[in-house]
């Protein structure tokens, strides 16, 4: 019996020793502070592991906290949560002008061999190229409600793939959206 503890114990500290061992690569590699990256969290004693939260942060994450879920905040607010937080300045739109230039460029970098992509993560990289380039940001629900959309008008042009429960899950185009 006092083996198993033995060995467990013998086993959490290799585990620990090799975890360490990785953030420390990480982190000589990378040479940038994880946690300083975004501004989310600011040091100002650079040799006290103590951390302060700054004003975007709070800004962004009051949204979230405000929501009625984590996947509502992602879906319907994420984008002028990090418009507010990071001062981008970017406007509201919702057109298919802005839409969907933005997908089709997030979906040309994304698209499988088959040309299927996960609609989540098109609709993410998408309202980031928008809110980056163009200075306009659109939520992932609205981007999906444009798929949507633009499947009933033209089926031909656009697929769906849903899973067991009927959500969709992927999207395919079967040539180039911004010729419409």
């Amino acid at each position: 019996m006092m083996r198993n503890y033995v060995r467990e114990d013998w086993i959490a500290l290799r585990l620990k020793m090799q975890l360490e061992y990785l953030y420390y690569s990480i982190n000589q590699k990378v040479q940038v502070p994880l946690n300083q990256d975004l501004g989310l969290l600011s040091k100002p004693d650079p040799f006290a592991y103590r951390y302060q939260v700054t004003d975007a942060t709070r800004t962004f994450l009051e949204p979230l906290i405000n929501a009625e879920s984590i996947d509502y905040f992602f879906h319907h607010s994420f984008f002028e949560s990090a418009s507010k937080a990071f001062n981008l300045n970017a406007e509201h739109r919702t057109g298919r002008e802005t839409i969907l230039p933005a997908i089709q460029k997030a979906y040309v970098i994304l698209k499988s061999p088959l040309g299927y992509v996960p609609i989540l993560e098109v609709c993410l990289l998408a309202g980031i190229y928008s809110i980056i380039e163009s200075g306009y940001y659109f939520e992932i629900s609205e981007a999906k409600d444009m798929l949507k959309a633009l499947q009933k008008e033209r089926p031909e042009l656009v697929r769906f793939n849903v899973d067991r429960w009927g959500a969709l899950t992927f999207v395919k185009f079967n040539r180039n959206i911004d010729l419409l």
